[in-house]
């Protein structure tokens, strides 16, 4: 098994402050292609050969859990 750290691709906020934040500009730093990308990229690795498994990956690196 491998987990894997989206980042910050939600705001968690309730929804009233959520959408005041909203009309004032502010978005996650990144959006769900991005997360979608990192979840992604152990399958992609694996089909190559690379073997992740019980590692948790943090900007597509192995980081301590």
């Amino acid at each position: 098994m491998t987990s894997v750290d989206t980042g910050w691709i939600t705001d968690e906020k309730p929804h009233p402050v959520r959408e005041y934040l909203r009309q004032q500009g502010f978005r996650p730093p990144l959006d769900v292609i991005d997360g979608a990308a990192r979840v992604y990229d152990p399958i992609v690795r694996g089909l190559a050969g690379e073997r992740l498994y019980g590692v948790f990956l943090k900007d597509y690196k192995p980081c301590d859990w």
